[in-house]
């Protein structure tokens, strides 16, 4: 098992420095698990992968590195009522997708993606967006969820559960043509089978009708395939905002060939005059959020043709991360943008975050309404990854190494006539200074998170800190001690260099 466990490791080689762990507590009718996502920062080894295929603890890996580039990659099918992953196989095959069908935990289906090199994240996602649209699941979450980590703000990505948990009695493995569990050991095979080089993924393609490639994806993947049934009308209605852009002066003519070409059946007469009648109200546009089209957006590609959607709208948010710490740090992805870093009050306040927008992505979202910006963002908590930081990491815990430094690297007083001089003083296993002195410190290192009431709070609730009042050389003097930072006391290991050997 822990050659298994090793090879697995191998395969879904991802962040290494983190992985994330799942705890049910109750299960919907829908079949949604529901429980507590936990990011725990700790080295990816064979060691959890053996618990993860034997059934003690299951593990997800971000599949995104630390240089922002990816060994596999996954289209998260998030759908449970209906979904026919037999059906799903046999339409990758037919398209020659490099995709592998695995079962999810609660039923629904991840489409994972091998690459036998590093890639980076953003070609990664742009050819799994491309193939989820032409699948019909154009608005399924896609792993990456980040093409960017911002690695130096103690950013890191979300990971996706694992496939094999407790082999194929825990219902988490891929499928075959009959829908047959295929074992752990064939699952590897098909990996070394379907693997693919940084030139052969970006190859990956359809093969699709020309005639709208400068209008959207979304209606060139249905022409050529066909429109599904019981959306003709839709269908026609989208072709003609189509045909209102690229032929303005004899859209309605055109409006019939389109339904005689693309339609089967054709619309009867009443039907197109229905259609047009819409298209000539000044307010029709794409309907991007309704079928058929929303099961085939590739809204980013969407964007750069010429008879597209074009740049407008508010742009897609997504992958929400908290960095635990106080303040916490927000990190969400901004689509056709980047990587964003937020402050709390960013994220409740639309014109703050369209400043951060301007100065870190060059980029000015629209202000949209009150209410519909509260929406989105409680859409994105739903979701949110929480990242626990290590204590130095916060505002509390940078004050405190402040603090330290300040009372123990610098020229010590000899005596308590010497705090005048702003120097602390170190006596009877503690240290005394006063809070001007320190203020004053924090100043020149550019530290300006608290105001001194809340210093003085923090270093009474974590450092025992007391008051004093002293008289020294006739003067009263207010000054605090709190209890002596440990030194070093042992010298550093210094290697021994060999003199005759070159540096």
């Amino acid at each position: 098992m822990l050659e298994l466990a090793k090879q697995f490791h191998n395969v879904f080689n991802g962040l290494d420095r983190a992985y994330g762990t799942y705890q049910v507590h109750t299960k919907k009718a829908n079949g949604k698990q529901i429980g507590d996502a936990v990011t725990l920062k700790k080295q990816v080894n064979p060691g959890l992968w053996q618990d993860h295929l034997t059934g003690k603890q299951g593990i997800g890996i971000i599949p995104i590195n630390d240089d922002s580039n990816c060994n596999f990659g996954a289209i998260d099918i998030d759908v449970y009522a209906g979904l026919n992953i037999p059906n799903i196989l046999k339409q990758v095959r037919q398209l020659k997708f490099p995709l592998i069908p695995c079962r999810s935990k609660s039923g629904g289906c991840h489409l994972f993606i091998f690459t036998n090199e590093e890639v980076p994240a953003e070609l990664l996602v742009t050819k799994l967006k491309e193939m989820a649209a032409v699948l019909g699941y154009g608005n399924c979450e896609i792993y990456p969820r980040q093409t960017k980590i911002l690695v130096e703000r103690g950013d890191m990505g979300q990971w996706i559960n694992m496939p094999y948990f407790n082999g194929v009695k825990g219902l988490r493995y891929a499928i075959d043509e009959a829908g047959a569990p295929v074992s752990p050991e064939d699952f590897l095979k098909l990996v070394t089978q379907f693997r693919q080089s940084k030139e052969q993924l970006a190859a990956v393609k359809v093969d699709m009708r020309p005639d709208l490639e400068d209008g959207p994806p979304c209606l060139q993947y249905l022409i050529t395939q066909g429109f599904p049934e019981g959306t003709r009308n839709d269908g026609l209605f989208n072709l003609g905002v189509y045909l209102l852009k690229a032929f303005p002066d004899d859209w309605k003519d055109k409006i019939e060939d389109y339904n005689r070409e693309y339609m089967d059946p054709p619309l009867r007469a009443i039907e197109i005059q229905g259609v047009i009648k819409s298209l000539e109200k000044k307010d029709y546009f794409y309907t991007c959020d309704k079928a058929p089209v929303v099961s085939y957006c590739n809204k980013a590609l969407c964007m750069t043709r010429k008879f597209g959607i074009g740049v407008t709208g508010m742009p897609v948010l997504s992958s929400l991360t908290k960095y635990d710490c106080n303040p916490p740090i927000w990190f969400v992805n901004v689509d056709n943008g980047g990587r964003l870093e937020l402050m709390t009050d960013d994220l409740q306040n639309q014109l703050r975050f369209q400043k951060r927008c301007i100065e870190s992505l060059n980029i000015m979202p629209p202000v949209i309404a009150k209410n519909h910006w509260q929406q989105l963002i409680q859409k994105l908590l739903d979701k949110v990854i929480i990242i626990e930081a290590p204590a130095d990491a916060s505002p509390s815990g940078q004050l405190l190494e402040y603090l330290e430094k300040f009372c123990s690297s610098r020229a010590q007083a000899q005596s308590k006539d010497e705090l005048l001089l702003g120097k602390p003083l170190t006596e009877n296993n503690h240290h005394y200074f006063r809070m001007s002195d320190f203020m004053a410190y924090l100043e020149r290192n550019h530290f300006r998170e608290f105001k001194v009431n809340k210093i003085t709070s923090i270093i009474k609730d974590q450092l025992k800190a007391e008051h004093h009042f002293f008289l020294l050389k006739g003067k009263g003097v207010n000054c605090w001690s709190i209890p002596e930072f440990k030194r070093q006391t042992e010298s550093h290991d210094v290697p021994n260099f060999d003199d005759s050997q070159p540096y």
